[in-house]
């Protein structure tokens, strides 16, 4: 499923906790916006995966408001 947002309304990129598995949080990339509704996903990425393209999302987010 393919969901679009505008990158001017992202507003936090995040570790967010998607769900438990035996009683253990399995953490995946959350997205949150000021208009539309947050998205979350990658819950089945390694740790190292997950941390490394949080910190590219960050980039692109800063990157793209510098140009503005």
């Amino acid at each position: 499923m393919v969901k679009n947002r505008s990158i001017d309304d992202l507003e936090e990129v995040t570790q967010v906790v998607m769900y438990t598995q035996n009683y253990q949080p399995v953490y995946g990339i959350g997205l949150s916006f000021s208009k539309g509704a947050d998205l979350k996903f990658g819950s089945g990425l390694k740790e190292s995966e997950r941390l490394w393209l949080i910190g590219e999302l960050y980039e692109l987010k800063d990157k793209y408001s510098i140009k503005r």
